[in-house]
């Protein structure tokens, strides 16, 4: 039997594929500031959208592992729907247009924590439950690859409907009498968006809950009361406390926080680094949707290692990607400085793909939404906080500098040199990661391939 016979597989990867590509996110930063909203607004917005996941990852775990994935997932994909409508329908360059967006980025925050480990907990569960848990690496290589070639599509496709000459020009050139305004296509994006929700909201109230496993019954989730919600925060103190004191487990979220939070800070600044290096602001788009279709032949890879390499030397390919990577890049090469930044896309691919197969092999199913909730708490935190530290540090380098060059010439300058710390950066914590796991793992029987 193939685990892609089993409904609820095929719903998750339906799921996934619905929430996650999402057709703004190559126009994200712009789309706020077309809104009226500034830069400093921006920011605060996205610190929002940070807490909301750090605060309610841990306990939505905890709900989901007490009351029911199917529960979460749901009042995920519900949620995901209204975070749309609210800025399909905001006003732009209005007095209420902040207050939308602040809004859509805590019901964001509460969609992306509730789905987090809620999906991956039921479609495990789901196989284990009939015996096939030694496909879950088959699901995943399945999972990811569908997902990479949404991304190609919405990346793509976003950029497009969203600039207004483009579609215009198209128009024209087939012979169509018909002129779209910028204020019209900006909430093309978000529209596309919309629909995906519905394709989320079909394949969570679509899925079989698996009452097989500790904590969950037909009988017991029917309302949210006190007595859940103690058993909720019980279950999460006792995933915190597991985790700590299995050092495979904790080893493996550490691995994947040391290459997610140093790779996302660079995702999220890599269209200046592009610009630096002369690459034409119109490639952008495609550029995206070419690293992104990289992840369509990741997983193949990342199965074949998982499944022939050891843990060690998985985790030791991973972050020699990430810094090749990254040392490639701060080198600031014209043009060719794009190919090592390609080393960094197949890492985070990986790490998704190793963090999940190694994990959800050691973590009992009683547990398994809160311990993946704990693996998403850790990644916003370490990127929440290297996010804080890189704009402290583009802050010093600024008031260095201020007066050493040119005006027009400073951001340049002050994003080349905040750049370079990267590197070492990324060095002294794969140092410090690589001895600490290393002393745990050494003093317990663990096993380094599992």
């Amino acid at each position: 039997m193939s685990a892609f016979e089993i409904k609820n597989i095929r719903l998750f990867i339906l799921f996934r594929i619905c929430f996650n590509a999402r057709f703004y996110y190559p126009i994200f930063t712009i789309l706020f500031l077309d809104y009226g909203l500034t830069l400093e607004q921006f920011g605060i917005l996205n610190g929002v959208w940070a807490i909301s996941i750090v605060v309610l990852e841990i306990p939505s775990g905890a709900l989901a592992d007490t009351l029911g994935r199917k529960k979460l997932l749901v009042f995920a994909s519900f949620a995901m729907m209204f975070e749309m409508l609210l800025i399909l329908f905001a006003p732009i360059e209005s007095g209420w247009t902040f207050s939308f967006f602040l809004i859509n980025r805590m019901i964001s925050g509460a969609a992306e924590a509730a789905a987090s480990g809620a999906d991956e907990a039921l479609a495990y569960d789901s196989i284990k439950q009939v015996g096939l848990a030694d496909q879950w690496d088959r699901v995943l290589e399945l999972t990811m690859r569908w997902k990479s070639f949404a991304y190609v599509i919405a990346l793509s496709l976003g950029a497009v409907v969203y600039d207004a000459e483009f579609l215009n020009h198209c128009f024209s050139t087939l012979g169509f009498n018909l002129e779209l305004s910028s204020l019209f296509t900006l909430r093309i994006p978000i529209a596309l968006t919309l629909l995906l929700s519905f394709g989320a909201i079909y394949s969570s109230c679509s899925m079989k809950e698996i009452s097989d496993y500790k904590g969950y019954s037909s009988s017991n989730v029917q309302i949210l009361n006190t007595s859940k919600m103690s058993t909720a925060w019980t279950k999460t103190i006792q995933a915190g406390s597991w985790i700590l004191h299995t050092p495979i487990a904790f080893s493996v979220i550490l691995a994947g926080l040391l290459m997610d939070h140093v790779v996302r800070l660079i995702l999220t600044i890599n269209s200046e680094f592009m610009r630096l290096i002369s690459l034409p602001e119109a490639t952008f788009g495609v550029i995206g949707a070419v690293m992104a279709s990289m992840g369509i032949l990741v997983p193949k890879l990342s199965r074949y290692l998982a499944n022939n390499k050891s843990l060690v030397i998985n985790y030791f390919i991973v972050a020699s990607l990430v810094g090749f990577g990254l040392f490639g890049m701060s080198m600031f090469g014209k043009f060719w400085g794009i190919l090592p930044m390609a080393f960094l896309y197949i890492a985070m691919g990986m790490t998704a793909f190793f963090v999940s197969f190694y994990l959800n092999k050691v973590t009992d199913s009683s547990e398994r939404a809160t311990v993946l909730s704990f693996r998403g708490l850790s990644y916003n935190l370490g990127y929440g906080f290297v996010g804080l530290s890189y704009s402290l540090l583009v802050y010093q380098i600024r008031k260095n500098t201020q007066g050493e060059t040119l005006e027009k010439n400073i951001d340049d300058l002050v994003f080349i040199q905040s750049f370079q710390w990267i590197f070492p950066y990324y060095c002294l914590c794969f140092l410090f990661a690589t001895l600490y796991c290393n002393y745990r793992l050494k003093k317990s029987s663990s096993p380094k391939k599992i």
